[in-house]
């Protein structure tokens, strides 16, 4: 998955990152659930602070190790859509934000996989996501920073790209917040290192919609993650 891929969401957080160089971290099987399943917000004294992120997905079709820019398209199965479930707290832990992009059930990811012809260029798209109905990202992916050949490119040094490898293209900002967006309002509490302008938390009971145009729409109910206790399985 790549983050910081989007001047948007580079300038909310007050991040820095490289222009030359992808940010590039990895996310488990287990973080993730499908369309309509339930995504599961922490218990609250654990984080406060989950967030969701729309984001394109791209998926491998082809295996390739060391894969040039004017080949990477070749290696392109078709595309997917993506909710970045991130639990700011546990990213701000330390400078490696793993577990905070890998809580159990965090992100979703589909609803189906559009083929490139069927898709055309990505960079024609826009990518929302409401929640509860609200929109509270719309934005072009051509705003990406890092294309996705140059992705495919940069991943494929280190190692071999695989059919069914999945690689997650980056979110844009939150759209400024209105004035009497009484939701926004409410988060405003949270502290500043967790909360971008604008940006909504999800909670239990919330209703989490990202679409691409003319891909679809990946949406998700809610829901309470598990109690704080010892658990076997």
């Amino acid at each position: 998955a790549m983050a910081l891929n989007f001047h948007s969401h580079v300038e909310e957080t007050g991040l820095t990152t490289s222009d030359k160089y992808p940010h590039i971290f990895l996310r488990h099987a287990g973080g993730h659930v499908g369309s309509g399943q339930p995504l599961m917000c922490p218990d609250p004294e654990i984080a406060r602070a989950y967030d969701y992120e729309g984001e394109m997905a791209i998926i491998i079709g082809k295996s390739g190790r060391h894969i040039p820019k004017d080949k990477a398209l070749d290696h392109i199965a078709g595309f997917s859509i993506y909710n970045e479930g991130s639990v700011r707290e546990f990213q701000g832990h330390n400078r490696q934000f793993g577990l905070g992009k890998n809580f159990e059930q965090s992100a979703a990811f589909g609803p189906w996989l559009m083929t490139p012809d069927e898709f055309g260029d990505p960079y024609e798209q826009t990518i929302s996501t409401r929640l509860n109905g609200v929109t509270r990202q719309h934005e072009s992916i051509s705003g990406s920073i890092f294309r996705m050949e140059e992705l495919i490119h940069y991943i494929s040094t280190g190692y071999r790209l695989r059919p069914g490898d999945v690689i997650v293209s980056g979110t844009p900002g939150a759209l400024k917040p209105d004035p009497n967006d009484k939701a926004a309002q409410t988060d405003a509490h949270f502290d500043e290192a967790v909360q971008y302008a604008g940006r909504v938390h999800m909670t239990p009971g919330d209703v989490c919609e990202v679409e691409i145009s003319g891909l679809g729409i990946l949406q998700n109910p809610v829901v309470a993650d598990i109690p704080q206790k010892y658990t076997t399985y």
